[in-house]
């Protein structure tokens, strides 16, 4: 990820999945992060 000038994608496991989805994506929205899902 680190040697792309531009990361298209991020593995996540499915606990950061389920934490996104839930708090952790409210949480960025209130710090202005735009969470978008496919």
């Amino acid at each position: 990820m680190l040697s792309a000038a531009v990361p298209d994608a991020v593995d996540l496991a499915d606990e950061e999945i389920t934490d996104l989805l839930g708090p952790g994506a409210q949480a960025l929205s209130d710090l202005g992060v735009e969470v978008h899902w496919p």
